[in-house]
Order: C-alpha cells, then structure tokens, then sequence
C-alpha cells in the first residue's frame, strides 16, 4: 500500500531509512524566577502553526509528536497567572536537556549548558501581583524623558554580591517591584527567629544604579529589613 503522508515508527521503514525524522516531544516548565515554584495557568503555542501545548496536571507544558531536527518558534502567555510575557524562545529538536548527573570540564561549562537547557521558563511577576511581606522587597518607579519606562530590566545585589541575582522589569506605568533574599540568619536552634538585615544594589538597564547605603530616607542605616517593604521615593531616571 503506498501513501501520501509520512508514516512514523513503522518498523519496515525504520530498517529501510534508519536516518529518516523522528517525532519527539518539547516539554517546557514555567518556574517563578524567585521562588522557583512551578506556576499554573500558564498556556503555550508554536507560532504560526497555532499549535498549542498540552497542559499537564502538575502545570508542565507539553508539545508531543514533532519533526526531529527542526526548530520551533514557542510564545508562551503567563499573563492570567500575574506574569510579564516573555519574547518567543526558539527550541532546535532535539531538545536540549541537562542532568544533574551529567559532568562537565568546568563550572563555566556546566552553566552554558544550563543555560541552553530549554526546559525552564523562568518567569517574572508583574509588580501589582507581588505580596507586601513575603519577602524583602524594594519598590519604585522608572521614567525616560519625564515619562514612566516600560520594559526596563531592574537587577539587584545584597551585601556587595559581585553578579547581580534577583531581576524585575517595569511594568506599563514605569511600577518595579523587586523581591530580594536575605542572607540566612546565623541564629542557633531553637533561637527566636529575628528580621535579617541587608544592604542592596540597584542596577537599571545595567546602567543607572541605586544604593540602599546612600539613599537619604534609609539613612544612617542604610539597610533593608527582610519581609518588609521600602519604596523608593523619587523616580528612578533613566534618560
């Protein structure tokens, strides 16, 4: 019998062209940039195909039966969950999956590894979904040009932290909201648990920077509490 359309995982023509497509899946898991919790309600599709994910009951994105060897465009839309919607990522099958067992040459090659791994999407909340008092947190606004910034990535350091780990963007009214971890605290066993102190680090857009340390309002301190909230005053400039 012949036929008009491919056939796959037919054993007859996996002995006649051992080299021919396979079909495989994209599975990709939407993680809060933060926490590192999984998040629900997230949807996805290969675009201009219209193609959409398969939602998992744990919240995994599942695209199943395609072409090896081809590279998808994925938008993926967090927007109902409270998330900024990120650019569309391009995923080259197969995809591309890193094992905690597997070894490397070096820590810098473990980490470009990680980083192409395709299977996190690392989400950031929007600043009106973030909740006062679950962690230390800086709030603020950005303008250009006398008017609110949008899209501008807010990076932020603790205590002279050398790379910069927590990130934000602005929301449409120039609005951050930037949690932050503090350095666990050294109490013993059993101690009552007290607020941990932190100096931070502010940077725009990798450019205009902001201290905790010479902020007027935080002065002489200069230090931020955990699980509280401090709004910077004046609007961040970034002309």
């Amino acid at each position: 019998m012949s036929h008009s359309f491919p056939i796959y995982f037919d054993p007859r023509a996996d002995r006649e062209a051992p080299d021919r497509p396979r079909r495989l899946d994209i599975a990709i898991t939407p993680v809060d940039d933060f926490t590192g919790q999984l998040i629900r309600g997230v949807t996805a599709e290969i675009t201009r195909q219209s193609r959409k994910a398969r939602s998992t009951l744990e919240g995994h994105l599942v695209f199943e039966h395609l072409f090896e060897e081809a590279k998808h465009l994925i938008a993926i839309d967090p927007s109902r969950s409270g998330y900024f919607t990120p650019d569309p990522r391009e995923i080259v099958m197969p995809q591309v999956r890193v094992s905690p067992h597997d070894t490397f040459a070096n820590p810098a090659a473990r980490a470009a590894a990680l980083a192409n791994d395709t299977r996190i999407e690392r989400l950031v909340l929007r600043p009106e979904n973030v909740v006062d008092g679950e962690a230390m947190i800086v709030r603020g606004q950005v303008i250009r040009a006398g008017e609110p910034a949008e899209s501008v990535e807010v990076t932020g350091t603790l205590d002279g932290a050398a790379e910069p780990l927590f990130r934000t963007l602005t929301n449409g009214r120039g609005n951050f909201a930037i949690r932050l971890r503090p350095p666990e605290s050294p109490l013993g066993v059993g101690a009552v648990p007290v607020p941990v102190t932190a100096t931070a680090r502010l940077l725009f857009d990798g450019g205009f920077e902001w201290r905790s340390d010479t902020d007027p309002d935080l002065q002489p301190a200069g230090v931020l509490r955990d699980l509280t909230t401090y709004v910077i005053r004046n609007p961040i400039d970034v002309t």
